[in-house]
């Protein structure tokens, strides 16, 4: 099939909204009801004709700061109608509802965010209610207008039925899409959204109208549309994408009621219609505006493992272990991937039906996340990382299954984490563990007694192993070494190779020494060309190799945006990575040689990356949510395609799995390092 956007027909009918009366959400009416009106009425003429990147106290109670070193001007933000300059403010606080004392906190932001000064447009953001605002942007700063980072806090709801929730809300100008940080979630704004701590520190974004994208470069990329709310981290991380209920939006249709004086343009609520049916039943938004957004189920979250060091790990009892031997290297057409078929992520394998399933299910955990698979030289057993063990004091471990799941061995025994497991030459498995209080690698043999080796010992990090292949069944190498990356050389990741000698000895070389931070190597199946991941000093991860013969480094990429997921083609002539550069995530292909770039995947607003091959060139395998469907937000499927030739636009892409209402995810066949479903995580250096 080609790929397309398959998007569901939603007739919508547009309807005028008038807001609904503030006396309807007071128990009986009177003060509080009174009291709402009135401290919107009085916002409107306070905070009217607000200039720009500045401040306005709209109600009281509120209060201000300003940064240390700036000198807060006389009467500073001391009565409704004070405007201050936003370039000093440091903290913004309004308070939540008092009937008692006849206050309700209200204040008001034009913020310039990234619209030109030339346009005469701001973003207005409202503090409503119990709410903390912080500005990030130091003065001074020239990448970041005045609060376009912030942190945020909103307290708890207001006991009287008048008031809305405690929030902020965010509203860009028309044709203005705005990018603001907010909690260290970066999002894209454009149109009206309220955005609301929880009592666990996640923040909460609902979009009124319009769109707002939450982490827009990343792998983790999720629109909001109107009608539709998510829970989202600073860490890339979300879940609770859904339509809220005609009755949960109702809680905020008193900012209805907020003066145009101040706004954009007027704040309307959408309307929620949910049909009643049999079947697939499109749920349709009503907006002013008149967007029919399609509403669909909640995402599954993909399960990151914490790179955090930790305190010192405990050895736990060890099992009886059964020592065993795995063939030379094949390319045995294994392909394994993520899935969450039967209710949280397992390992599979690929099977003809594309469907996940108990014959194919490797991993075979309960209530248990099964993470970062790697499989033996001959395919005849897969390594991986789980979380099943944490109530006996285990952490993250690792395991050993047959590709059917029959057979299942617990390898790691310690109440540190231990991670990313990545099968090398012959036995022999290296992998992550913070067990020595920051991350080091150790290695196991499984034809051994299979007790864990310390290879790397430093109060740096040592992550991301990466084994030179062993030259197949006719020409094995000797040489057991493998590149992974370090910040043991000033603070910033570099990469370094090791030559495995003995159990006893290892030999250590530096490839890198500059700088920038230098992650992510992987090796060709030649085991002489590295490639890996580059930081410029704009902050973009580019692709460079080296010639590990000569030690010579070229750059490959410089696209402007980062590059993730690079992985050799069997043959070694080019590599296939994933890249966000018009926006979304597509698959792309670059010459080794040449530096020539192919776009393999282009699909608007449709992410596809995770590459990897099927033992040849031609056999490109990757993940994509192009197949979505108004119940499947964002679901991802397997699909496979031919990159090749370079110099001609790309072929079609076969689906090669069906599994209902479950996304499966970051394939692994060819190598058998599986780097995607880290997401570029790393620990922090010390």
């Amino acid at each position: 099939m080609r790929f397309r956007h398959l998007i569901p027909i939603v007739f919508l009918i547009v309807v005028a909204i008038v807001p609904a009366p503030l006396t309807g959400f007071a128990q009986g009416g009177g003060t509080c009801d009174d009291l709402v009106a009135q401290a919107l009425r009085d916002l409107g003429t306070n905070c009217a004709q607000l200039g720009p990147n500045s401040a306005c106290y709209g109600n009281a109670e509120t209060t201000a700061s300003v940064f240390a070193g700036q000198t807060a001007p006389a009467d500073f933000f001391a009565a409704p109608g004070a405007v201050a300059d936003l370039g000093i403010v440091e903290t913004i606080t309004t308070a939540g509802l008092n009937e008692a004392q006849g206050t309700w906190g209200l204040a008001m932001m034009n913020v310039q965010a990234n619209i030109p000064a030339s346009t005469g447009q701001n973003a207005m953001f409202l503090l409503v209610g119990d709410v903390s605002v912080t500005n990030n942007v130091q003065p001074g700063d020239i990448m970041y207008s005045a609060m376009q980072d912030i942190t945020l806090r909103t307290g708890p709801d207001n006991a009287c039925g008048a008031a809305p929730h405690s929030m902020l809300i965010v509203q860009s100008p028309r044709d203005y899409p705005i990018t603001i940080m907010v909690n260290g979630t970066e999002m894209i704004v454009d149109g009206t959204v309220f955005l609301r701590t929880q009592a666990d520190g996640t923040l909460l974004v609902m979009t009124s109208l319009g769109e707002a994208i939450v982490f827009p470069y990343s792998t983790a990329r999720v629109a909001v549309p109107a009608g539709i709310g998510v829970t989202v981290n600073g860490d890339q991380w979300w879940t609770g994408w859904r339509a809220y209920q005609q009755t949960e939006w109702n809680e905020y249709v008193v900012s209805e009621g907020i003066p145009t004086t101040i706004t954009r343009y007027t704040i309307r609520i959408p309307i929620i219609i949910r049909p009643s049916g049999i079947g697939d039943v499109e749920i349709t938004v009503q907006t002013e505006e008149g967007e029919p957004p399609i509403v669909r189920r909640e995402r599954f979250d993909f399960p990151v493992v914490d790179q955090e060091s930790g305190a010192l790990g405990e050895s736990l009892d060890r099992a009886p272990w059964e020592a065993f031997s795995v063939g030379c290297a094949l390319c045995p057409e294994l392909v394994t991937y993520h899935s969450n078929a039967d209710g949280d992520w397992d390992i599979y394998t690929l099977n003809d039906a594309g469907l996940s399933q108990l014959d194919n299910n490797v991993s075979r955990g309960t209530a248990s996340r099964d993470v970062q698979p790697t499989y033996a030289p001959d395919g005849s057993w897969i390594a991986y990382t789980t979380d099943r063990d944490q109530a006996l004091r285990g952490s993250w471990e690792l395991y050993l299954a047959t590709p059917d799941g029959s057979e299942q061995r617990r390898v790691t025994f310690n109440s540190g984490a231990d991670v990313n497991p990545v099968w090398g030459p012959e036995n022999l498995i290296a992998f992550e563990t913070n067990r020595d209080g920051n991350w080091e690698l150790y290695m196991f043999d499984v034809s051994g007694d299979g007790t864990p080796v310390r290879l790397t010992n430093d109060l740096a990090n040592d992550i991301n192993p990466f084994w030179a292949p062993d030259g197949g069944c006719d020409t094995p190498d000797a040489n057991q070494r493998f590149v992974f990356q370090s910040d043991r050389d000033g603070g910033d990741w570099d990469i370094f190779m090791m030559e495995i000698v003995d159990a006893n000895t290892q030999v250590l070389t530096q490839l890198t020494d500059n700088d920038a931070e230098d992650t992510v190597p992987v090796l060709a199946r030649d085991g002489q060309t590295m490639a890996w991941l580059q930081t410029d000093d704009m902050g973009v991860d580019n692709l460079w190799i080296m010639d590990l013969g000569t030690m010579e480094a070229r750059q490959l990429t410089d696209t402007g945006v980062d590059v993730a997921g690079h992985t050799f083609a069997p043959d070694g002539s080019f590599l296939a990575y994933h890249s966000s550069v018009d926006g979304d995530f597509d698959v792309f292909a670059v010459g080794v040689d040449d530096g020539l770039i192919k776009s393999v995947t282009d699909n608007a607003n449709v992410q596809d990356f995770a590459p990897s091959f099927r033992c040849t060139p031609e056999r490109l395998i990757f993940q994509s949510e192009v197949v979505d469907s108004s119940l499947a937000p964002a679901q991802f499927e397997l699909f496979e395609t031919n990159p090749l030739p370079l110099t001609s636009m790309a072929g079609p892409a076969d689906r090669l799995t069906f599994q209902a209402d479950a996304e499966e995810m970051f394939p692994m066949a060819d190598p058998t390092e599986e780097i995607n479903s880290k997401q570029g995580k790393a620990p922090a250096h010390p």
